[in-house]
């Protein structure tokens, strides 16, 4: 079940925070856990949830912020963020609220999808969703205007009907679609005044997933800022009337993080162009600016969030304030290092991890020589144990590396850890052939050495020969220090006391 919400839409000619007209009638959403059904009867809602042990709701209005008038790429330089190549290209953008229109010359959809129950199409037919989209992308054609990052990826994602309003439980769904489709910018140009725990559940769960939320902080004016742009997980954006000063009907408190031109912004409408006003203009120069810097750093989530706080320019009090936030926001006007993607950070991390083993595994395998003697080290240690487990886990993290090359590289890393690994094998199978070489030759020599020679000696030495004709261990251990070591320590002395007394025991019969 789902919840009513709304969005109110300003136009030049009308009152800033006019009232939109509310969809029609009442609906009741159903929670069991994280799935949500839509109800229009409340007591068909009561019999599903008692039957369910789900909870129900009334389904709430949202409201879109509001929207009138052009000047705002100028004021967040976004100009000289284009002359370095930032332009958005390869940044996905969902864009929920009344659709888009799609056939519009300045606008380039992605795709989208329909949330409202009997509607398939996400075409625009109130007008909101398209000024939104032209604000964040509009094309770099020469025709018309252009977006903050006119190359980005708009998803148009109907929630909202064609009164500007619509339920809550219909933008939960396009932000899980948002989710799902791995976008990753939100933008939520709309807004109510009530909490809904399943809303902020919803925009936390975007967040947590690296999506960057924005919302409009609301038209009324007032020290209250609507939901979700007041969610801690939410970039709350407020509206600009000139480049230092805040637009009247912009609301304020706690739960704004920047401001934004809101004030006679001019951009795409079904059909043509028009002017609006309004924190719902605002909102998406926030995403098409933060959709400049993913494209110019690679970050996302809350490091990108981080980057578009950064660089606002402070206005008002110093430091964050409920008026202005951290301040005006700013597109890059610099290049910027390129962060690499997280599959591939994550990588690097689990191959170095990894790699930190390898002086320990060394250790397992390096015979060494103090005067005159060997030290053979025991080759079965937890320590391997513990470094084949890190370098598996390694090795199922480069396999989701994307890029080749990068992949290609740690691939080889890898390889070059594995090989510790195999001689490792090598040398325990030289170090297990070795004690049996030293334990049947101790046999037989104590033996031999006490005249004490029986049916059970000779049995040992004919075992001590097998051995001797299957050096194969020794020969085949890693490096030839080590085979060396190997030969002279144990080999050796045993094929010495094997020629020494072959005759003698040959001789006698038991």
């Amino acid at each position: 079940m789902k919840q009513l919400l709304a969005m109110v839409i300003v136009f030049v000619f009308v009152l800033a925070g006019a009232e939109a007209v509310t969809a029609a009638g009442k609906r009741y959403v159903v929670i069991t856990g994280t799935v949500q059904q839509t109800i229009e009867s409340k007591e068909s809602a009561l019999k599903l949830a008692k039957k369910s042990g789900g909870q129900v709701y009334e389904d709430k209005i949202i409201q879109i912020a509001g929207q009138q008038v052009g000047w705002g790429v100028t004021t967040i330089k976004a100009k000289k963020a284009w002359n370095l190549n930032y332009n958005g290209k390869g940044v996905k953008i969902g864009i929920i609220d009344t659709g888009v229109d799609t056939t519009h010359k300045d606008l380039r959809i992605a795709g989208g999808k329909s949330f409202i129950e009997g509607i398939t199409s996400y075409r625009d037919n109130n007008g909101h969703g398209t000024h939104v989209a032209g604000i964040i992308g509009a094309l770099d054609n020469k025709f018309g205007m252009i977006g903050v990052a006119p190359k980005s990826e708009l998803y148009a994602l109907k929630a909202l009907n064609k009164d500007g309003t619509g339920y809550v439980s219909d933008v939960i769904d396009a932000i899980n679609w948002c989710i799902d489709n791995k976008m990753d910018i939100i933008n939520l140009s709309m807004g109510i005044n009530e909490d809904i725990f399943y809303l902020k559940e919803a925009v936390d769960r975007a967040a947590a997933a690296g999506i960057v939320v924005v919302a409009a902080a609301g038209n009324e004016g007032k020290i209250n800022v609507s939901y979700p742009a007041r969610y801690p997980s939410v970039i709350g954006t407020g509206a600009l009337k000139t480049s230092t000063s805040l637009a009247t009907f912009s609301n304020r408190g706690s739960g704004i993080t920047v401001t934004a031109p809101g004030y006679k912004i001019y951009s795409t409408l079904p059909g043509g162009f028009g002017t609006y006003s309004g924190t719902s203009m605002a909102a998406p120069f926030v995403t098409g600016t933060l959709a400049l810097y993913k494209q110019a750093t690679g970050l996302s989530g809350k490091k990108l969030a981080a980057k578009l706080t950064a660089s606002s320019i402070d206005l008002g009090t110093k430091g964050k304030d409920s008026t202005f936030g951290y301040g005006r926001i700013q597109a890059p006007t610099k290049k910027l290092s390129q962060s690499p993607p997280s599959d591939e950070v994550n990588g690097r991390k689990a191959v170095e991890s990894a790699e930190s083993y390898v002086p320990k595994l060394r250790n397992l395998y390096n015979v060494k020589k103090e005067g005159m003697y060997y030290y053979f080290p025991e080759p079965n240690s937890p320590t391997q144990e513990k470094a084949y487990k890190e370098y598996t886990h390694a090795a199922s993290i480069v396999k989701k590396v994307k890029n080749r090359k990068v992949r290609a590289e740690l691939t080889k890393k890898l390889i070059e850890v594995n090989n510790h690994f195999r001689r490792i094998n090598t040398y325990k199978q030289a170090f297990d052939y070795a004690q049996k070489l030293e334990y049947y030759q101790a046999l037989v020599e104590d033996d031999w050495r006490n005249a004490a020679i029986t049916n059970e000696t000779i049995r040992n030495f004919a075992v001590l020969k097998e051995l001797l004709n299957k050096k194969e261990p020794f020969a085949e251990a890693y490096g030839p220090s080590n085979r060396t070591a190997f030969y002279e320590w144990y080999y050796k002395p045993a094929e010495d006391l094997y020629t020494l007394i072959h005759d003698d025991l040959m001789k006698e019969s038991y």
